[in-house]
């Protein structure tokens, strides 16, 4: 039995160093730029988070969070943590939100650059004059910042009414129209068109609409 003291002693050893060896340092940096013109953003906030999975979703650590240099670039150094993944999210002045989903590696001597883009904002002012009277309803669909379509819609409108909407700047966007009837209830839709327009960043441009 005393053959066994020293072995278990020196297991209890390496298990009290193994569980106590501090998480390594992980090094993210890039640069956050503008997704059309390349141009880097000043001043963008950026926040490092930790995805876990939880029973019913997901719950998420934030373990950094810092602002981009005049060049645009940033920095993020924390200590590993456990979790399914990492993900950065970004706000910018004049640009829409953005976030990313990445492999970050764990070793304190390799570098993660990830470059976060930033869609900017234009915005369309929709001015609807109405010509036949007897249309009362209007829809707008348009492409969003992440490719899905959005719809806006205009009921009962007057004879001049507007709707300003953001979308993609120093781009096309894709855009559907759809004008309507109330008919026993029901909206009965006789005209559909399609346009792209081009939008300007950080700036107005407005689209009329005869109905």
């Amino acid at each position: 039995m005393k053959k066994l003291k020293f072995p278990i002693f020196i297991l209890t050893i390496i298990l009290f160093i193994t569980c106590n060896i501090p998480p390594k340092k992980i090094s993210v940096s890039g640069q956050a730029i503008d997704a059309v013109t390349c141009a880097p953003i000043e001043n963008a906030h950026l926040v490092l988070g930790n995805y876990r999975a939880t029973g019913t979703g997901y719950s998420v650590d934030v373990l950094d969070e810092t602002y981009t240099d005049a060049n645009g670039n940033y920095q993020f150094e924390f200590k590993n943590a456990s979790g399914s993944e990492f993900h950065i999210a970004g706000k910018a002045n004049k640009y829409f939100d953005t976030d990313i989903y990445d492999n970050i590696i764990p070793e304190e001597k390799h570098v993660n650059n990830f470059n976060i883009h930033f869609t900017p904002i234009g915005y369309v002012n929709f001015v609807v004059n109405k010509v036949d009277s007897t249309y009362n309803s209007l829809h707008i669909a348009y492409q969003g910042v992440y490719g899905s379509f959005t719809m806006r819609v205009i009921d009962g409108w007057n004879k001049r009414d507007s709707v300003i909407i953001e979308m993609k700047g120093n781009q096309n966007n894709n855009l559907s129209f759809g004008v309507g009837k109330y008919m026993n209830g029901n909206s009965i839709y006789d005209k559909l068109e399609e346009y792209s327009v081009y939008c300007i960043s950080n700036d107005t441009i407005s689209f009329v609409l005869n109905y």
